[in-house]
């Protein structure tokens, strides 16, 4: 008996669920349609098709050959041996970050991790701390010098390992 009371009641809430819905599509108010005599003479909409902006294109990143200085460039001729642009920025514009800019105005180096005694190096002018020719020393201490393995090395009480 509860069970046909449980289905009763159930099957009265789905069937008012029906109702109300169907009620909602029936109370929906549609405004009346304009008659052609009302709205005047029929002119044809000419409407532009309407076409999506083209998207800007991303922004460049800032290029090395756009901030390269220009001017007048001081010459350096490379006279010691273990001499790299980095060492060649280091001493003539106070940092070795401006090796690539060096690389960049030197288009002639093959290989700028490569320069033998006698290239002829520009540096822009603008760039330059010195222009006092750099010494060997200074050359020489940018020089990696290979570690040996094993050899020489001592105990605590400085006697050779044999």
């Amino acid at each position: 008996m509860k069970r046909i009371r449980t289905r009763l009641i159930l099957s009265l809430v789905g069937l008012g669920v029906i109702v109300v819905c169907a009620g909602c599509e029936t109370t929906k108010v549609r405004a009346p349609e304009p008659v052609a005599a009302e709205l005047g003479p029929v002119q044809p909409v000419i409407t532009k098709p309407e076409v999506a902006p083209a998207p800007e294109p991303p922004p460049s990143p800032p290029s090395l050959k756009a901030k390269l200085p220009e001017g007048p460039y001081f010459i350096r001729t490379v006279k010691w041996h273990g001499e790299s642009l980095s060492t060649i920025a280091a001493w003539y514009t106070g940092t070795t970050r401006n090796w690539r800019i060096l690389a960049e105005v030197n288009p002639q180096l093959a290989d700028p991790n490569r320069i033998l005694v006698g290239y002829r190096i520009r540096i822009p002018g603008n760039m330059l701390r010195t222009r006092e020719a750099m010494p060997q020393g200074f050359a020489e201490s940018y020089i990696k010098v290979p570690k040996q393995s094993g050899a020489g090395v001592t105990r605590k009480n400085s006697e050779p390992v044999q």
